[in-house]
């Protein structure tokens, strides 16, 4: 009898059928379908690019959003349009993998000026000119605010931040390392050896040999009781450790909310402010990684007042400053500076920002009797300056600057900008405005927030 004679028989027969079926009803299952117009998919699919697509077993993504691109955009500049925009967060990891930006953690400070911050996020997004905010997928770091973070070796990395369980509890600090890859575009973790923990530290990364820097940070658990560090720690790949480097000569004291760079390839940082025992700082220091011996540089003639939480970043021609907060009755600021790199030391003000009524460049002058909630008009506003604002990102990519969210007066901002820094002139890119003073918005209010 011919083999298939005999599968055609009987119970064989219905056997077949029924297998045949099942990869039939398979196949047709696994077709790729279009995501419903408010974005929505099957169970266990997620919209990915207008498609619902499976979501792989490994992977903790709920949602992902996509924004339609836009034809009339410019992909250099972005988009104003709001559209599934992303919530305005302070205290967030941020930098360019590839063409997109990606961003991880940090808080959304209520509104207000003297509100404390929100719950740490577990957030993993990156964003790209008129592409909009995707949601990456994979494995994410535990939830937190105020990690250290910066790109290099086509990566965004991540080292420590806090977390808290309540909104008035003790904050729970950690010391781990993670990759965001260009390659498997996910978190991975680094190693499982910690560092002590520590929240507002800052992260440099040097190319060759590969290392990460981290200097500094707080390891507090409640903002009323800081306890500041001045350790450098250095991240080395070929040895897969944790190191203490032995540094000659004087060091920069203990401090937090301070920001560092790599210059020429990691084989310099630059470390700038932040916030001590003593109080906001303005000091530069310089890291000949190499020698490993820090230089104080002189200080400017023109600089910036100390202050916490500023945005800095390098370019391969300069040292690039933007707001942060300071001891001025403003606090909240938004001026520009420059600091090339062939005259390190010597900062250049580019925009003075913000200023308070009859103020000069030094900050605000006018008196507040209620500094939590100033009066409506009580700054002079830089029409050509992003909002006022601390503890943002700032980023280079594509010959520009890249400015997105902070704390402001009246909370968590969710803007991006673009500086051309060839003609120094800032651009929105993202036209999201909360966050934003009654007066940015253009309308009348009692108070600096309103109503």
């Amino acid at each position: 009898m011919h083999p298939l004679t005999f599968l055609l028989r009987g119970r064989h027969y219905r056997r077949l059928l029924m297998v045949l079926l099942g990869l039939l009803y398979a196949g047709c299952a696994g077709q790729e379908r279009a995501c419903s117009v408010d974005g929505t998919c099957p169970p266990n699919t997620v919209c990915i690019d207008k498609v619902c697509k499976n979501v792989p077993w490994w992977s903790d993504v709920t949602s992902l959003m996509d924004v339609s691109a836009d034809t009339a955009c410019d992909p250099k500049t972005g988009s104003t349009s709001t559209t599934n925009a992303v919530a305005g967060s302070a205290r967030v990891v941020a930098g360019w993998v590839q063409d997109r930006l990606v961003m991880y953690g940090g808080d959304s400070p209520q509104g207000g000026r003297c509100k404390s911050t929100g719950a740490a996020s577990a957030l993993s997004v990156s964003w790209a000119p008129c592409d909009g905010w995707r949601t990456t997928v994979g494995q994410r770091p535990p939830a937190r605010s105020a990690g250290a973070g910066a790109s290099g070796m086509g990566s965004l990395w991540l080292m420590g931040g806090w977390r808290r369980t309540t909104s008035t509890g003790a904050w729970i600090l950690s010391g781990d390392l993670w990759r965001f890859g260009s390659g498997v575009q996910q978190w991975t973790r680094v190693t499982q050896q910690t560092i002590p923990v520590r929240h507002s530290a800052a992260l440099a990364v040097q190319d060759s040999p590969p290392s990460v820097w981290v200097f500094g940070g707080d390891a507090g658990t409640t903002s009323a009781a800081s306890i500041f560090l001045f350790d450098l720690r250095r991240y080395r790949f070929g040895k897969s450790l944790w190191e203490v480097p032995l540094v000659k000569g004087k060091a920069p004291g203990g401090r937090a909310e301070h920001n560092l760079v790599a210059i020429a390839g990691g084989k310099q940082l630059l470390l700038f402010g932040g916030r001590s025992k003593a109080g906001l700082l303005g000091d530069l220091w310089l890291l000949d990684t190499d020698k490993l011996a820090w230089t104080k540089l002189p200080d400017s003639a023109v600089a910036p007042s100390p202050r916490r939480g500023a945005q800095m970043v390098v370019t391969h021609e300069a040292v690039w400053l933007f707001g942060g907060h300071d001891a001025s009755a403003q606090g909240f600021r938004n001026d520009l500076w420059r600091m090339p790199l062939s005259s390190l030391g010597k900062w250049q003000r580019l925009k003075a920002g913000d200023l308070g009524k009859g103020a000069t460049t030094g900050g605000v002058l006018l008196p507040l009797t209620d500094p939590c909630t100033p009066p409506a008009g009580f700054a002079q506003l830089d029409p050509t300056s992003p909002p006022r604002r601390s503890h943002g990102i700032l980023t280079a990519h594509g010959g520009a600057l890249w400015l997105r969210g902070g704390q402001g007066e009246c909370g968590a901002l969710g803007d991006i900008w673009r500086l051309d820094t060839a003609t120094v002139t800032w651009s929105i890119a993202h036209g999201d405005e909360s966050g934003w003073s009654c007066e940015r918005r253009g309308e009348t209010c009692a108070s600096l927030c309103g109503p």
